[in-house]
């Protein structure tokens, strides 16, 4: 029912205008110079220097580990923390982060946090209370002018607040950059015990660092980045911000004590992740692909590149791994190009039991026939994937979704990154991603794939001598074929159908 009132108020447009606080109270800031003589800096500076040009990058497709390096990073950060996301829970990896971020703050570190304020509703007064600290400073991105009641934004101005800050970036001393596809949640990280998501970060070093740093000035400096005092009523104070740091570590000392392994490190052992990262870096030539801030008034960028620069090069592969893949008429015409021309083109994406939007995957559903028809292979992940047991502490029991957003161009390079194949990612989300010509990170990102397309972790969507749709699997060894959306009820293969007779796809 939820979904229904959400999609036919999508589906009803603007009525009006809510309006911002006049004075946003906005003072600029800006990255602060990779300091000299940092632990980081000394970590990675000879050999950025002997591969000048080039950034180094390791990939992190484990979600444990996608953790531990943020907690590192906040935990060994000397000088900044500048950290931008669309969605940041206050559950145990959410809260456990704030913790560090507040004492990388007491030891002196500047922390800039920028959120999307789609996801902070009945949170001002916590956020408010944390940047009270003099070394935290919090922004909402396109902020809800109605504090209290978000459905009359929805309803007067939904052509503003549709517009969304996608972004994932964790920066580090402006010398470490952590970007891809994971925002900060439990079911990023594996810690869920009932779903998590496969996801992919990449850990970077170098001149693409300063780019992605440049990149999030400009998101940070902007006049849609409306610092959280400006927001709210409250005169919060430092007994609020004691307040608020009492409750985080009693919620993370509760919550921490349900976790199969310590979520806190020592210097010694965050030091050793460090060492790890530096041993295992793939030096690339790298370009930052990011929308300008500006794309909420309707400029694109990001989507532009990749569809105009980067598809018309390709001459043998396009892989794409994305949790969302509405192509629309263009880009289902576009993909199904590349095939005629005899360029292989394989998709993953969700299942409609793997899909935790079942809006989008009746946006995708549109396109499959015509996709299959073109030449291009569809893969669906599978909710009970055998990989569940590689995505979460809790092993097997944990339901599999896809979250990746990820794009392999003949093997010679890779797009990672915050990007959908999508609607919302073309035309009303900002989106980052790095662009990396390098065969190693094509090849390992492409061999991810090939692993999560297998029968026991995917159905391949074909079409049958009826020219119906089938999914065909394994189960113990065996060949299964459904002639259905496997793993889910009538009823929601019902709804899936009745969003698809809703005008709404450019929303999803």
């Amino acid at each position: 029912m939820k979904l229904l009132l959400t999609v036919i108020m999508l589906s009803l447009g603007p009525v009006g205008c809510a309006a911002l606080p006049e004075n946003l109270m906005q003072t600029p800031s800006y990255a602060i110079d990779p300091p000299k003589g940092s632990v980081a800096g000394q970590y990675f500076a000879a050999e950025i220097l002997a591969h000048r040009g080039q950034s180094g990058h390791v990939l992190v497709p484990d979600g444990q580990e996608a953790f531990m390096v943020r907690n590192a990073m906040a935990g060994m950060a000397e000088k900044s923390l500048d950290i931008q996301y669309y969605l940041w829970e206050t559950d145990t990896t959410g809260l456990l982060l704030i913790q560090q971020l507040v004492e990388a703050a007491d030891r002196g570190v500047r922390v800039r946090l920028l959120l999307d304020d789609i996801h902070t509703e009945g949170q001002d007064f916590a956020i408010a209370s944390l940047d009270v600290h003099p070394r935290i400073e919090i922004r909402l991105f396109n902020p809800f002018a109605s504090r209290a009641i978000r459905a009359v934004d929805y309803l007067t101005d939904l052509s503003r607040i549709n517009h969304r800050m996608h972004n994932k970036v964790f920066l580090m001393d402006n010398t470490v950059s952590v970007l891809g596809g994971r925002n900060i949640s439990d079911h990023y990280f594996g810690m869920n015990e009932d779903s998590n998501f496969r996801d992919l970060d990449i850990i970077s070093v170098g001149p693409s660092v300063q780019r992605v740093s440049e990149a999030f000035d400009e998101y940070w400096n902007s006049r849609h980045a409306v610092p959280i005092k400006a927001l709210v009523d409250e005169n919060t104070n430092y007994s609020d911000l004691a307040e608020i740091r009492d409750i985080v570590s009693e919620q993370v000392a509760k919550l921490a004590r349900k976790l199969p392994y310590k979520p806190r490190e020592t210097r010694e052992q965050m030091q050793a992740r460090f060492d790890d990262i530096q041993s295992r870096l793939v030096w690339a030539p790298t370009r930052v692909l990011h929308d300008p801030v500006e794309k909420v008034n309707g400029a694109r960028s990001v989507f532009a590149e990749i569809g105009v620069q980067l598809l018309p090069t390709l001459e043998k592969e396009f892989l794409i791994e994305s949790s969302y893949l509405i192509p629309g008429n263009r880009g289902t015409a576009q993909l199904i190009s590349l095939a005629e021309r005899g360029v292989v083109v394989k998709a993953l994406t969700n299942s409609l039991s793997s899909n935790d939007v079942i809006a989008a995957h009746a946006g995708y559903a549109r396109y499959r026939k015509k996709l299959l028809d073109g030449g291009v292979q569809l893969y669906e992940l599978r909710s009970d994937a055998d990989l569940r047991r590689d995505l979460s502490v809790f092993g097997s029991k944990s339901h599999a979704s896809l979250h990746s957003k990820t794009m392999v161009f003949d093997r010679k390079s890779v797009f990672i990154g915050s990007v959908n194949v999508d609607p919302r990612s073309r035309m009303l989300n900002t989106e980052i991603g790095l662009y990396i010509t390098s065969p190693i990170l094509a090849e390992q990102v492409a061999a991810q794939m090939e692993d999560a397309i297998a029968p026991q972790n995917s159905y391949k969507v074909s079409l049958d001598e009826d020219n119906d749709l089938v999914w065909i699997s394994s189960q113990d060894g065996e060949v299964v074929t459904n002639s259905h959306e496997p793993h889910t009820s009538l009823l929601t293969r019902i709804m899936s159908k009745l969003v698809r007779i809703l005008p709404i796809e450019k929303h999803l």
